[in-house]
């Protein structure tokens, strides 16, 4: 685990390619560095649910900030945004993080989920409303994820698992954290980048065409969480 800590907390020394994310650390890290102690909640589908970043990344700050977050993952696997706007008071109001992120992106696309892109901005912004109503001071951040790959790209547009609309649902999250002046860490785009220089990469490490695995995560999820949200590198001991 050292060795995996050291490589990750090294990482935002290296270029990523394509960033998206806002400048400067995130109000999270500064208020951590500056000592506070601070609540983050992760909410969205199944690839926050069980997605290996999540565990990487709390890794990562606990050992940069021992003792300092509590770290709460409240996705769930299988949910859309409108699962997430009727969970919302339970899964993240009720808890009244600092910092929260959010991503429904991918299931919001999904054909049997019925949902426009339209639909999917308003629930999303809905969500924002509630949030800052109930918790003003909390930092929202959005995050769009992976692109699909194997068989579910294979799909019809009209097949229920089909996600042809999720190049549009995540220019509509770029588009909603430019209007609402929110923080974005865009995976997607260095997704995008990983797959065009290592496809062979992408295939094997998204198996299933939809849910990184842990090396994926480490690859590209984790790097893009430790930058989007700031984390200054620090020196590690070769002990």
């Amino acid at each position: 685990m050292k060795l995996k800590l050291r490589y990750l907390l090294l990482l935002p020394l290296l270029p990523l390619g394509i960033s998206g994310v806002g400048a400067g650390p995130s109000r999270l890290i500064q208020n951590l560095e500056a000592g506070k102690p601070q609540r983050l909640i992760v909410y969205g589908t199944s690839l926050t649910a069980g997605g290996p970043w999540v565990q990487q990344t709390r890794a990562v700050l606990d050992y940069r900030y021992p003792g300092q977050l509590e770290f709460v993952n409240s996705g769930q696997g299988g949910q859309n945004s409108i699962w997430g706007l009727g969970n919302l008071e339970q899964r993240v109001l009720a808890l009244r993080p600092d910092t929260l992120t959010i991503e429904f992106g991918m299931n919001d696309a999904a054909a049997n989920s019925g949902l426009t892109t339209q639909t999917a901005r308003q629930n999303i912004e809905t969500m924002i409303d509630l949030v800052h109503e109930a918790v003003p001071d909390c930092e929202i951040i959005l995050m769009t994820m992976n692109p699909v790959g194997g068989e579910i790209e294979a799909r019809p547009s009209d097949h229920p698992w089909s996600r042809a609309s999720l190049p549009q649902i995540y220019e509509t999250y770029r588009q909603l954290a430019k209007d609402r002046g929110l923080r974005l860490i865009d995976h997607n785009r260095n997704w995008l980048e990983y797959r065009r220089l290592h496809p062979e990469k992408f295939d094997k490490h998204v198996p299933d065409g939809v849910h990184p695995d842990q090396t994926a995560a480490c690859d590209v999820i984790t790097p893009g969480m430790i930058q989007g949200l700031g984390v200054p590198p620090v020196l590690l001991s070769e002990d």
